[in-house]
């Protein structure tokens, strides 16, 4: 009877385990459908993606907690910091009289529970690698596709577009569609030149060069591996965008792995050589992309959302004018954005929308782990967080899933060396006594 039950035993927890491995691709693929790609914006369905996105990172986190592999409430001050947390996110629906529901699916549930996923873990770091794991796979996955697609669809035209999909972003767009896996959302002008962008399945190019600048930073800097071919095919999509977005990244990146590498880079000729010729081909594409769009309203609009968000945050310094509203910001624009009134910025809008006291949320992890990866010269989290805060300046992306998902990356690292530095605080007091 013992054996039996333990056998049973054995088949459950196998069974558990392999729930678990499930569903943490299911919640990170969720994490990058909600994360401003068409399949959330399309106008006559609505595909709940945060609601299932919820339910599936709750039945992860219950699910884990069974299997022991999350210590709730087993760590000094757990409970204090996700009271103190609750009360910071209620203090502000409250003062600001809050009616967006997206709110406490986003605070409440969400990033607590990326936290909670992340930092109870028995091994934070570990955690942190294997998450961000999964989110290059599925992100290389995404990308070979739309690769594939944009070449033979997009430009060569031999694979024809299988259906066309009307989303509302902004304005309602029709877009053509190859098996829904790639999407002709966007078009650039190069001289007398008429091409599509490649926008994978995102609403527009600089989208999909978020998430897949995302990637690269994540390849880079938390990877101890750096697969050279998830690399190469990262930049090869960011360079299919034809953003100026992409081109800054790949050079912000690759300035930093040089950072970290210049020791053994300067040691070798060749490689110093090589660097410095990747380099200056990697700064001849910002500046051939600037001079693009330079000629085109784009850097205008962009610098208009600046001052617009800093404007609006000047009225409203302290709580700001609320939760997702852009009208505050829309009072502000110049009237030749009359036509494009969108956002393209994270710092600004949460400023002006959410004032100091809501910014706080996003400004402090990264002053805190600026100051700890230069008190112990830790260079990867360094640049980890020079790309952050690069990536809040150019792209708007503040209330989707994958902001929340690093959030919780930069909260679960300051968790886990202050727990360092407790432990290490306790073992020189035994020392001493």
């Amino acid at each position: 009877m013992q054996a039996t039950a333990n056998r049973k035993k054995i088949i459950i927890n196998k069974t558990i385990d392999k729930v678990i491995f499930i569903l943490k691709y299911v919640v990170m693929l969720l994490l990058i459908l909600k994360t401003q790609s068409v399949f959330t914006f399309f106008k006559d369905i609505d595909l709940h993606i945060n609601l299932i996105l919820s339910i599936n990172l709750m039945l992860l986190t219950i699910l884990r907690i069974y299997n022991k592999e999350i210590i709730i409430c087993g760590r000094k001050n757990q409970l204090k910091i996700i009271a103190l947390y609750m009360i910071y996110i209620v203090l502000y629906a409250l003062m600001t009289r809050g009616e967006d529901k997206s709110y406490i699916a986003n605070y409440v549930v969400i990033l607590p529970l990326f936290f909670i996923n992340l930092a109870d873990s028995k091994d934070i770091k570990e955690e942190i690698v294997n998450a961000s794991k999964i989110f290059t796979k599925l992100i290389l996955i995404i990308t070979i596709l739309s690769i594939f697609f944009y070449v033979f669809g997009s430009l060569l035209n031999i694979i024809k577009p299988t259906n066309n999909v009307t989303i509302e972003w902004g304005v309602e767009r029709n877009f053509d569609s190859y098996f829904l896996l790639h999407y002709n959302a966007q078009n650039i002008n190069v001289g007398n030149v008429h091409f599509y962008r490649n926008s994978s399945i995102f609403t527009e190019a600089p989208m999909f060069s978020l998430v897949l600048s995302v990637a690269l930073m994540f390849e880079v800097f938390i990877n101890d591996a750096k697969r050279k071919n998830y690399i190469a095919i990262f930049v090869l999509g960011l360079i299919s965008t034809v953003t100026l977005s992409a081109f800054i990244s790949i050079f912000l990146i690759y300035i930093l792995w040089l950072f970290i590498n210049v020791k053994s880079i300067y040691k070798n000729r060749k490689l110093l050589v090589l660097n410095i010729i990747i380099m200056l081909i990697t700064l001849a594409g910002v500046l051939i992309l600037l001079n693009i769009r330079s000629n085109t309203s784009s850097l205008n609009i962009r610098s208009d959302d600046y001052a617009a968000c800093f404007k609006a945050f000047s009225k409203k310094i302290f709580l700001g004018h609320g939760y997702n509203n852009e009208d505050a910001i829309k009072e502000y624009m110049s009237d030749f954005r009359w036509y494009n009134q969108g956002l393209s910025n994270s710092i600004g809008t949460i400023l002006a929308e959410g004032g100091i006291y809501f910014s706080i949320l996003y400004i402090l992890p990264c002053g805190i782990l600026l100051r700890y990866s230069i008190i112990e010269r830790k260079k990867n989290l360094f640049s980890l967080m020079i790309c952050y805060v690069v990536s809040i300046s150019i792209f708007i992306y503040h209330t989707t899933p994958l902001m929340f998902f690093i959030l919780s990356m930069m909260y679960a690292y300051i968790y886990d060396y202050t727990i360092e530095e407790v432990k290490e605080k306790e073992a020189n007091e035994k020392i001493n006594n």
